[in-house]
């Protein structure tokens, strides 16, 4: 299983750099992802050495079931550790943004300006919302939710 999502993730970054020209924005997007994927590969690998590392030492203190149990309450106090964090980020009012203050013809001349230096980008983010809008107005009015 980890030997089939190494060689995918070797192929993906030799075939990214095969055809991307170096430096592309595509390149380096499909390299961020391998190393986004290798980076939750590697903590999930280290997330389960250390607790069996955990499960090793406290199994002969406390027996086999006693080991799961602290196991267990190990792995549900990193689950609360990550959701007080997540949750708190998600609570938190949105800072004003300093384009708010702009007047209007100001805030225009910026937003074309981020235009131009993104067309591209915008262009794809405008498909893709374009599409998701076409395929919900094209559903039956008893399928929207």
């Amino acid at each position: 299983m980890m030997n089939d999502v190494i060689k995918i993730a070797v192929m993906a970054l030799a075939e990214s750099r095969d055809s991307v020209p170096r430096g592309g924005a595509v390149g380096r997007m499909s390299l961020t992802a391998i190393y986004a994927v290798g980076s939750g590969v590697a903590a999930v690998a280290g997330l389960g050495c250390i607790m069996a590392a955990v499960w090793v030492y406290a199994r002969p203190i406390v027996g086999a079931g006693g080991g799961a149990l602290i196991v267990a309450a190990c792995v549900g106090a990193l689950w609360l550790v990550l959701f007080l964090m997540t949750h708190n980020a998600s609570t938190q009012p949105p800072t004003s943004s300093p384009l708010a203050d702009l007047d209007t013809q100001t805030f225009m001349k910026e937003v074309w300006r981020a235009f131009e230096k993104n067309k591209g980008h915008t262009l794809l983010a405008a498909a893709i919302a374009g599409l998701i809008v076409g395929n919900i107005l094209n559903k039956p009015q008893s399928d929207r939710s």
